[in-house]
């Protein structure tokens, strides 16, 4: 089967955003523009995957990176798609962020490793701060000091 990490961090919200297709590009025509914002991890910088079948099944913790990287190239291929209609798609990192994520992890679970996430990783209303302002902020065209423009590479 799917792994548990794909489903919950890819394909969950992949197929919900499918699923909205037509509403947001009759919100997008409606208000000439609609934003869709994907949430990603720093993580997603050190990840590849070079298998589609072994990033649908793996079921270790160790494909986080993966699913993050495909919630990117998912925001990247959304904006290729829907862009044209007046959809902007962007993925966001919002950051490390102090969760019940860590509950099941033997070592980022022991108390003196929850001490330290605590004193280190900002709350989960930061996080949800962060997605919420990528949804609702003005988009611009990226320059090539952004990212996105000539000389990228």
């Amino acid at each position: 089967g799917v792994g548990v990490i794909a489903q919950v961090n890819f394909l969950g919200p992949a197929a919900l955003t499918r699923a909205l297709e037509a509403p947001i590009l009759a919100a997008a025509a409606h208000a000439g523009v609609a934003n869709v914002v994907h949430v990603s991890s720093v993580t997603h910088r050190y990840a590849s995957i070079p298998s589609v079948n072994r990033f649908l099944t793996q079921w270790d913790a160790g494909s986080y990176a993966a699913t993050k990287l495909a919630n990117v190239l998912f925001a990247y291929e959304c904006h290729r798609r829907w862009g044209a209609a007046g959809v902007r798609s962007a993925a966001v990192d919002p950051g490390a962020i102090y969760s019940n994520l860590w509950d099941n992890d033997r070592v980022f679970s022991s108390p003196p490793m929850r001490a330290i996430l605590g004193l280190t990783y900002a709350p989960p209303e930061d996080g949800v701060a962060a997605v919420v302002t990528a949804s609702l902020a003005p988009f611009h065209e990226a320059t090539k000091h952004e990212g996105g423009g000539e000389g990228d590479g």
